[in-house]
C-alpha cells in the first residue's frame, strides 16, 4: 500500500509535461508586458510551487490514509523530564472474559499494562487498581512502586473475576490517591477496560457519579482510556439453577431445573447440558436452541451420598466461558431430625399434644419399612428443653407449650439463627405475653408476629375454614377444593398480628393460620390453629398430614445454603468454636477461626470474586466448658460445610461503549482514547502491537488540503490565509486548549485576508 507514495510524482510530472511553450516575437507593446510580468514573476512562481506542493501532499495523505497507519499505545505514555506517578486501573469483571480471536479482553489489557510499565522511565512510580465486584476496589498495588519487575509480576497474577464490575469504587480510590500524590510530580491515570455499558453507564445517579469522577481525575492527571473487546458478542449463559424437590434424600432422584438465556445470536441447534455431582458426571440433557430468547432444561440426578453435595451444570464453552457454568449446594439427608416438645406435668396415660404430629410425620408402617421413615422423631417436655441437644435436630416443635423462659427463648433463638426450623403451636392455655416478650422482642426475635389472644366462637356460629393458598406447602391441594384444605373446620384459634411477615395459610375471616419469618439462617412458623384438636377438626382431617409434611420440608429446605453471586459475602452457619480450613475454587486453602461460643455469629467469607464451590472443613474444635472432650450443647457436629458462588450474569449481555459514548462521559475534560487492540491470535500476541489508528487524522488533513488547493486556484491570498489560520490554530490548541486554538486560527485567517486592504494590494502582491 505504501508503494502508492510514488504517485506523489504525478503532479510534478504533469506540471513539467504541460508547460506552455513560448517563443520570442518582437513586438512594440511587448516591452510594456515584459516589465509587468517581471513585477509579478515572484508571486507567480510562489503560487505555482505552492500549488504543486499542496497537490503532492494531497496524494501522500490519501495514500497514507488508505494504508491505515497506527501508533503504539506505549508511545502514548507521557514522557516527562520528572518521574511520573501512574495509576493503572485494570478491569477484571466478567465481561472482560469474552474471547475474541484467541485472547480474552483481560489478557489484552494485562499485556497492554505490562507494556506501559516496561516503557516507563527511570523513577516512574505505579499503583494498580482492579475493577471487579464488591463495593471496595481491590488494590493490587497499594503503595507507589518504582520496581517495574514487581509491578509486572502483580499484573501477571491479576485474576479474572466473575462478578459485575463497579468502576465508581475504583475511580474514587484513584481520585483519593491523586489527592495524596506529590504535587510537584506529573500524574497519569490509565483505564484499561472493555467499558461494558451496564457498568459504565448505569441508570440514575450512578452514571452521573462515574462522569464526575472521570472528569475530576482528568483535571488532576493525564487521563488515558484504553478500550478492549468487540462492541457486541454473541453469548449463551446459565442464569438460574433450582432443585424441584424441597427436600432431597440419599438414594433418591431429584430434578435439577436450569434457565438458559441467549444474548445476541449464538449458535443454534442441539446443545448438551452436563450435570456433575461433586465433580462426577451424573447426566446429560440436550437443549434444542434457536437464535433468541431463553430456554429451560430439566435433568434427573440421583444422589447416593448425604451431606452438602456440590451440583454443577455446564454448557459447552463459547465466547464468554465464565457464565457457562452454574453451581448449587444441595443438602442431601438420610433423616430429618424433629424434636417434639410437650408441656410438662401430663400424666403417663394422658393424650399428648404431639400425638397427631407424630402420626403425621411418621405414619405407622412407614418408619418400620425397609428404607425407614424420613423423619426421626424425639419427644421431650418444656421442663427438659434446655437439656436437649438442639443442634442435633433440624426442626423443633413447641406443641401447646404455654410459656417460655428467657433462657429457653435464648436457646431457641440461637437454634433458628444457625439454620434450624422452629414451629410454635397454639393452645387454649398459651401465655401470649410470655412469647411476645421473650421470642418477639419488638421484632428483634424469631417470632413472626404478635400473639394477641385465643378466640372462642359460639358453637352455633359458622366455623372458619382454610383459604386456598399458592404457597408451596399447599401444592398438594392446588386445583382440588375437595382435597381437605378448604373443608377444614376451625371454631377456635389464636389471633396473630402478622405485620409484614408472610402468611402461608389464612383463615376465611382473614386471620393468619400459619405465618413465618426468616431469622438468621433459619425460619420460625407460628400456627394459629392447635395441633392437638382444640377447637378444630384439623388433626383428624385429610389436610393435616400433607400440610404438616410440606411445612416440615419447607423449613428444612429453607436452611439449605443458598448460592450467592460473585462479589456478595458468603455466610456459613455457626458451627461451634474451633479452627477451620477454607478451600477456595482455585484449590488454595486458607485457615479460618470460628467465633467463640459466647458470640454465635456465622462464618463470613467476604472475598468471593471468583465463582465456584467454597468449602469450610473443620480441623479441630475447642472443648466445651465442663467435661473434657465434650462439646457445647448447641454446637454442630464436626463435618464439612459448602457454599456456591455463581457468576453475575448481568454482564452476560456484552454491550460496550464506543468512543462517542465515552466522550459523553468526559465532556470537555482533557483526555485521550486509544482504540482497542485486536490481536490476530493469542500465539501472535505482541504487546508492542497495542496501537491507535490515525487514518482518520490523515483523511481530515486530505480534506483540509483540498480546501487549500481550491482556494489557491481561485486566489493566492485565500489559500495562504487558510494555511496560516490552520497552523496558528493547531499550535495554539496544543499550548492553550481547543477553544483558544479555534479563536487563534480564525483571527489569523481573518488577518491574512484583511492584510491587502491594510498595506495595499500592490504591496501585498509584490
Amino acid at each position: 500500500m505504501l508503494a502508492g507514495l510514488l504517485l506523489i510524482a504525478v503532479p510534478l510530472l504533469l506540471h513539467w509535461l504541460f508547460r506552455r511553450p513560448h517563443r520570442e516575437e518582437p513586438w512594440g507593446a511587448m516591452g510594456i508586458l515584459r516589465r509587468a510580468l517581471e513585477r509579478r514573476s515572484r508571486r507567480l512562481r510562489l503560487e505555482t510551487w505552492l500549488l504543486l506542493a499542496v497537490r503532492m501532499l494531497m496524494v501522500a495523505a490519501a495514500v497514507l490514509a488508505f494504508a491505515r497507519p497506527t501508533r503504539s499505545l506505549s508511545t502514548g505514555v507521557a514522557r516527562n523530564a520528572a518521574p511520573t506517578q501512574r495509576i493503572l486501573i485494570v478491569d477484571a469483571s466478567l465481561s472482560m472474559s469474552s474471547r475474541e480471536r484467541g485472547a480474552s479482553a483481560l489478557e489484552q489489557a494485562r499485556l497492554a499494562a505490562r507494556r506501559i510499565v516496561d516503557a516507563a522511565g527511570p523513577g516512574d512510580a505505579f499503583r494498580v487498581l482492579r475493577i471487579g465486584p464488591g463495593a471496595e476496589p481491590p488494590a493490587v498495588i497499594r503503595l507507589w512502586s518504582t520496581d517495574p519487575a514487581a509491578v509486572m509480576a502483580e499484573l501477571e497474577r491479576l485474576p479474572q473475576t466473575d462478578g459485575r464490575g463497579r468502576p465508581e469504587a475504583a475511580l474514587e480510590q484513584a481520585l483519593a490517591w491523586l489527592d495524596e500524590a506529590a504535587p510537584a510530580r506529573p500524574a497519569e491515570t490509565i483505564v484499561l477496560s472493555d467499558f461494558q455499558e451496564s457498568n459504565w453507564r448505569p441508570s440514575g445517579a450512578a452514571e452521573m457519579r462515574i462522569a464526575e469522577l472521570l472528569q475530576a481525575i482528568g483535571r488532576q492527571s493525564r487521563l488515558v482510556l484504553a478500550p478492549f473487546g468487540d462492541r457486541q458478542v454473541d453469548n449463551l449463559a446459565l442464569t438460574e439453577l433450582d432443585v424441584r424437590e424441597p427436600l432431597v434424600r440419599r438414594g433418591q432422584t431429584a430434578t435439577l431445573a436450569a434457565r438458559i438465556v441467549r444474548f445476541g445470536d449464538p449458535a443454534s441447534g442441539a446443545i448438551p447440558v452436563e450435570a456433575r455431582v461433586n465433580g462426577v458426571l451424573a447426566g446429560v440433557a440436550q437443549l434444542e436452541s434457536d437464535a433468541g430468547g431463553e430456554a429451560f432444561v430439566e435433568l434427573p440426578v440421583r444422589f447416593d451420598e448425604s451431606g452438602p453435595i456440590a451440583v454443577e451444570l455446564a454448557l459447552p464453552e463459547d465466547l464468554v466461558p465464565r457464565d457457562d457454568r452454574i453451581r448449587r449446594v444441595v443438602q442431601v439427608r438420610d433423616r430429618v431430625r424433629v424434636l417434639l416438645v410437650d408441656p410438662a406435668g401430663l400424666s403417663r396415660d394422658a393424650a399428648r399434644p404431639s400425638d397427631y404430629l407424630r402420626l403425621a410425620l411418621a405414619p405407622p408402617g412407614v418408619a418400620d419399612g425397609p428404607a425407614g421413615g424420613l423423619y426421626e422423631l424425639r419427644t421431650t417436655t418444656d421442663a427438659s428443653l434446655l437439656q436437649a441437644d438442639l443442634a442435633a435436630h433440624d426442626i423443633v416443635v413447641l406443641c401447646s407449650v404455654p410459656r417460655v423462659t428467657p433462657t429457653e427463648a435464648a436457646a431457641l433463638s440461637r437454634f433458628v439463627e444457625r439454620g434450624g426450623g422452629l414451629i410454635v403451636g397454639a393452645s387454649r392455655s398459651i401465655d401470649a405475653e410470655s412469647f411476645n416478650q421473650e421470642l418477639l422482642r419488638d421484632g428483634a426475635g424469631p417470632l413472626p408476629g404478635r400473639l394477641v389472644q385465643w378466640i372462642e366462637q359460639p358453637s352455633q356460629a359458622e366455623p372458619l375454614t382454610f383459604l386456598p393458598s399458592t404457597h408451596s406447602i399447599a401444592e398438594p391441594f392446588l386445583g382440588n377444593p375437595d382435597a381437605g384444605l378448604e373443608t377444614t373446620r376451625v371454631w377456635e384459634h389464636l389471633r396473630i398480628d402478622a405485620g409484614e411477615s408472610p402468611v402461608l395459610i389464612a383463615l376465611s375471616n382473614g386471620d393468619p393460620a400459619l405465618v413465618e419469618k426468616p431469622f438468621g439462617q433459619g425460619r420460625c412458623v407460628v400456627s394459629g390453629v392447635a395441633f392437638d384438636g382444640a377447637g378444630t377438626n384439623w388433626p383428624v382431617w385429610p389436610s393435616f398430614l400433607p400440610l404438616v409434611q410440606e411445612l416440615a420440608a419447607h423449613l428444612v429446605a429453607a436452611s439449605d445454603p443458598a448460592p450467592v453471586l460473585a462479589g456478595e459475602p458468603l455466610e456459613f452457619p455457626f458451627a461451634g468454636p474451633g479452627r477451620f480450613d477454607l478451600s477456595l475454587p482455585d484449590g488454595t486453602v486458607q485457615p479460618r477461626l470460628a467465633p467463640p461460643a459466647e458470640t454465635p455469629r456465622p462464618v463470613r467469607i467476604a472475598e468471593t470474586a471468583v465463582a465456584g464451590i467454597y468449602e469450610l472443613r473443620r480441623v479441630d474444635a475447642a472443648p466445651a466448658a465442663g467435661a473434657e472432650g465434650s462439646r457445647p450443647a448447641d454446637a454442630a457436629p464436626p463435618g464439612v460445610l459448602r457454599g456456591a458462588v455463581n457468576p453475575d450474569t448481568s454482564e452476560s449481555r456484552i454491550e460496550r461503549l464506543d468512543p462517542v459514548q465515552l466522550q459523553s462521559l468526559l465532556g470537555r475534560t482533557p483526555h485521550r482514547i486509544d482504540a482497542a487492540w485486536q490481536p490476530a491470535a493469542v500465539a501472535d500476541i505482541d504487546p508492542s502491537s497495542i496501537v491507535d489508528d490515525v487514518s482518520h487524522w490523515l483523511f481530515a488533513t486530505l480534506l483540509l488540503l483540498a480546501a487549500v488547493e481550491a482556494a489557491l486556484v481561485l486566489r493566492l491570498g485565500w489559500g495562504l490565509a487558510i494555511l496560516a489560520g490552520t497552523g496558528a490554530g493547531v499550535l495554539t490548541a496544543a499550548l492553550a486548549g481547543p477553544i483558544a486554538g479555534a479563536i487563534a486560527g480564525l483571527a489569523m485567517a481573518g488577518g491574512m485576508t484583511a492584510l491587502p486592504r491594510i498595506v495595499g494590494r500592490r504591496v501585498w502582491m509584490r
